[in-house]
């Protein structure tokens, strides 16, 4: 139903005028095809995940009183001159926001309006898949060869707004020699 990536790039939008049409025509197909299945389904609330599908909705979900759940996994790409005043709408419209740690919480309530009411802000944090397969017997044999009973492992992309910089600094500022830390990710 909708198309994910960049479709919405100023440059790209500006200077091709088929590309727009096509784009345009998009948005006007997926925000009627969600008005039917809205309609048909009559749901309570409706679940948003990230504002990358957010603009081949909009029109559909812009008039009608539907409550809004928004789950806000990722940091606002605070950059963009689309996605950002979406997200800012987006934040306003919802009646709830889950967000993913404590951390996205706070770069929800940075970069939100100042009259975020703070009781829509929940946090549930994701829970780490069950695995199909015993773990890696190597792996385990690394971790016991450190010694030391707490370890905390780090897996994903290691950037600012996956919140590896506080995690580094929490470690350091603990400073304790029964604590190990690995991080995985580029």
């Amino acid at each position: 139903l909708i198309p994910f990536g960049s479709h919405l790039k100023r440059s790209w939008m500006v200077h091709n005028r088929d590309y727009r049409r096509m784009i345009f025509g998009r948005i006007w197909r997926c925000s009627r095809k969600f008005k039917r299945i809205r309609k048909e389904l009559k749901p309570t609330h409706i679940m948003v995940c990230g504002t990358s599908p957010l603009p081949f909705i909009l029109p559909a979900l812009a008039f009608n009183r539907t409550k809004i759940i928004y789950r806000m996994g990722d940091a606002p790409i605070v950059s963009s001159k689309i996605h950002f005043p979406l997200w800012k709408w987006l934040v306003r419209r919802a009646e709830i926001i889950v967000t993913i740690s404590d951390f996205m919480s706070s770069i929800l309530v940075l970069h939100a309006s100042r009259n975020l009411d703070s009781r829509k802000i929940h946090v549930i944090r994701n829970i780490a898949p069950q695995r199909p397969r015993p773990i890696d017997q190597e792996s385990t044999a690394s971790l016991q060869r450190t010694k030391r009973p707490f370890q905390v492992v780090f897996v994903g992309q290691v950037t600012e707004k996956k919140g590896v910089g506080p995690l580094t600094e929490a470690l350091l500022e603990l400073d304790d020699p029964n604590i190990g830390c690995w991080i995985l990710g580029e």
